[in-house]
C-alpha cells in the first residue's frame, strides 16, 4: 500500500460513528420509557405475574420452579462472641455451586434473621471487622449485635481479587451466563433465596430482612423484589436512574422496557423498603437518584408511598442507617 495519511484524518468519522450509536441508544431509551409505562400499569395489582416477568428478564434459574433446598449445609465454628456464635456457613445452591458466608447466631432463642450484603471489592470478613476497620461499611454488621437478630453475611462474586489473590472477571462470567439464558444476578439472587429456604427450616429463625451497601444495596433491592419472605429491606448507595448507571451486569435484554430500579422497588410493596443515597456520592450521583425517586412516586400514585422511606443523607458512598431506622427495620420483622 503506497497511500499514507495522518491519524487525525479519519478521527472525525470515528467520532461521528460513536456519536450516532449514542443517539441511537437515546432514541430507543425514550421509546422504551413509553413502553415501560404501559407495561407497569398493573404492577401493584398483579405482582405475582410481574415477578415472573422479572425472573424471565434476569434468567435461569429464577424462572424455573425448583424444589426447595433440604437441610443441607456445612458449618465451621469460628468464634464465640458472648451472645453470638460465629460460623462460616456453606449452603448448597444449584449443581455444585455453594453459597458461603458468615453466620452470626444469636444464642438461646428464636429471632429474625437479617441478610447483610457487602458491596464491590468487599467481603463478609471485611464488613464484619475481621481485619480491623470496616471502612465505608461503618460496622454495618457488628452494630446489629445489640439487637435480637441472627445475621447472615454471604460472599458474592465481588471480592477484592488483589487482596485475596483469587482472580475472576465478573463481567465476562456474566456474559457467559447470559449466553446460556442466565445472568450473574439471577444466579446470585437465586443463591440468596436458597439461603432463605435453608434458614426457614431452622426452628430458631422467625423471619427475614435484608440490608446492603452499593452492590449489596442492589442485591437487597432485587432479592426483596424476588422473595416476599423478606419483610423489610434497606438499600444503601445504589438506587438510581439506571440509564445514568450503565454497568453491564446491571443491564439485561430489554430491561429498559420492563424494569428499572423503580419498577423493581414496586415488587416489594407493601413490605417495608428503606432507600438511602449519599448527597456527595462520587459513584452514583444523588440528583439521578432523586429523579428516580420521583418516577417511583408517580408509579405509586394509586397506592401511596407510605410503605417506603427515601432519604438523601449528607455523605458519600457509604453505609448510612440511623439507630431509629434500624429499630424500625427490625420492628417489621417481629
Amino acid at each position: 500500500m503506497n497511500y499514507r495519511e495522518c491519524v487525525e484524518k479519519s478521527k472525525k468519522y470515528k467520532e461521528k460513528y460513536r456519536l450516532s450509536i449514542d443517539s441511537f441508544i437515546e432514541k430507543h431509551q425514550t421509546e422504551c420509557e413509553k413502553q415501560r409505562k404501559e407495561f407497569t400499569d398493573g404492577i401493584f395489582d398483579r405482582q405475582d405475574e410481574y415477578r415472573r416477568n422479572f425472573f424471565d428478564m434476569l434468567g435461569y434459574p429464577l424462572n424455573l420452579n425448583i424444589d426447595k433446598l433440604s437441610k443441607n449445609a456445612e458449618y465451621e465454628k469460628l468464634s464465640d462472641e458472648g451472645t453470638y456464635e460465629v460460623y462460616r456457613l456453606h449452603i448448597d445452591v444449584i449443581d455444585d455451586i455453594r453459597l458461603t458466608g458468615l453466620f452470626f447466631k444469636k444464642k438461646d432463642k428464636k429471632y429474625p434473621l437479617i441478610i447483610a450484603q457487602h458491596g464491590l471489592l468487599g467481603s463478609p470478613e471485611a464488613a464484619s471487622g475481621f481485619y480491623g476497620d470496616t471502612s465505608n461499611y461503618h460496622d454495618m454488621i457488628t452494630r446489629l449485635f445489640k439487637y435480637d437478630v441472627h445475621i447472615f453475611a454471604p460472599q458474592l462474586l465481588l471480592w477484592d481479587a488483589d487482596f485475596y489473590k483469587v482472580d475472576y472477571d465478573r463481567i465476562l462470567l456474566d456474559s457467559r451466563l447470559k449466553s446460556v439464558g442466565s445472568s450473574i444476578t439471577a444466579l446470585e439472587v437465586y443463591g440468596l433465596i436458597r439461603s432463605i429456604d435453608y434458614f426457614e427450616t431452622l426452628d430458631y429463625v422467625s423471619g427475614f430482612g435484608m440490608i446492603g451497601l452499593s452492590y449489596g444495596g442492589f442485591y437487597s433491592l432485587f432479592t426483596a423484589a424476588a422473595d416476599t419472605r423478606i419483610k423489610a429491606t434497606l438499600s444503601c448507595s445504589f438506587f438510581n436512574d439506571s440509564s445514568k448507571r450503565p454497568m453491564a451486569d446491571w443491564l439485561w435484554q430489554n430491561s429498559a422496557k420492563f424494569f428499572t430500579d423503580s419498577e423493581v422497588a414496586c415488587l416489594i410493596y407493601p413490605r417495608k423498603l428503606y432507600i438511602k443515597v449519599g448527597s456527595r456520592d462520587p459513584l452514583f450521583k444523588s440528583k439521578n437518584s432523586v429523579f428516580e425517586n420521583e418516577r417511583l412516586k408517580v408509579l405509586c400514585k394509586n397506592v401511596g408511598t407510605h410503605w417506603y422511606n427515601y432519604e438523601v443523607f449528607d455523605g458519600v458512598h457509604e453505609f448510612f442507617c440511623s439507630d431509629s431506622d434500624m429499630n424500625a427495620i427490625i420492628s417489621e420483622l417481629n
